[in-house]
């Protein structure tokens, strides 16, 4: 692994990222098994395969990469303006390719563990990075096996939304968090034009799965603020950007910028929300 502090123990049965790494292998050749045609039941394992949550993630992670877009941008200001990296322990739950928390590691953290559900991209961001304050390993947000207040900053970018219950994920945020430590969370916002489009899509019977995800929650600005009020943290700051005017043909529509004395009245319609709060 180039020397990366993954959780990939020397004995194989110790860790489920081994067992995981075959799984995806296996489940990767029966995808590629039904979709050459080649068997009439590659469709029904094909159909079983995919009800299990893990491998249709691990299916997604595939085909997409993760280690960019607009949210990253957004917590990486944030950031910058602050102490919170310096000397902290971080957790960033849906860490995907691991590019940001690679970023955090370099960036001031004490220690950064990148966690991910599906092990597609934690095998990859294991081989990619080498740090010695930098871990990944899989785990399971709703689920997780961290002691309670133990990080300084919890991340989580565009996770909540695509998780069987946002709720029980946002207590575990709030639970492994210290006295005084911070979240910092974005999601989706469809208290927006991109959201008046969702509407009009699924009204119209088109689906609208966020590029293909298995699951994909409405989340709007005034929902996310409530579940972390009832995970016990407190809202310090919420910051958006991302206002996008749906066009005929043109994938992500039209970017507007809107005028600078309208821009602050304008957050809580914006796409993308970066939410910080703390725990008491």
């Amino acid at each position: 692994m180039n020397g990366v502090r993954s959780l990939l123990p020397p004995m194989a049965e110790r860790s489920g990222l081994a067992e995981h790494r075959a799984d995806h292998d296996k489940t990767q050749a029966i995808f590629e098994w039904r979709e050459r045609g080649r068997h009439a039941t590659g469709a029904v394992v094909y159909a079983l395969a995919v009800q299990d949550p893990r491998t249709a993630y691990d299916r997604w992670h595939s085909a997409h990469r993760t280690g960019a877009g607009p949210w990253y941008r957004l917590v990486a200001a944030c950031l910058h303006g602050s102490h919170l990296l310096a000397g902290a322990r971080v957790l960033e739950i849906g860490c995907g390719s691991g590019d940001f928390a690679a970023w955090m590691a370099e960036n001031g953290a004490h220690e950064v563990i990148g966690r991910d559900f599906s092990s597609v991209p934690i095998i990859e961001a294991s081989e990619r990075f080498e740090r010695d304050n930098l871990t990944f390993s899989l785990g399971d947000v709703e689920n997780l096996d961290d002691r309670a207040a133990s990080f300084d900053l919890v991340v989580s970018c565009e996770t909540i939304e695509h998780v069987p219950s946002p709720p029980k994920a946002m207590s575990e945020l709030s639970r492994v968090l210290r006295s005084g430590g911070v979240l910092l969370l974005t999601t989706p916002n469809y208290m927006s034009i991109t959201g008046l489009h969702r509407v009009f899509r699924e009204a119209t019977g088109r689906k609208w799965d966020e590029g293909g995800q298995p699951i994909a929650h409405w989340t709007a600005l005034p929902r996310t603020l409530r579940w972390i009020g009832r995970s016990g943290l407190t809202i310090r700051q919420v910051q958006g950007d991302g206002w996008y005017v749906p066009i005929p043909r043109r994938p992500g529509g039209y970017a507007w910028e809107p005028p600078a004395p309208c821009r602050r009245a304008l957050v809580p319609f914006a796409l993308h929300q970066l939410i910080q709060a703390q725990k008491p």
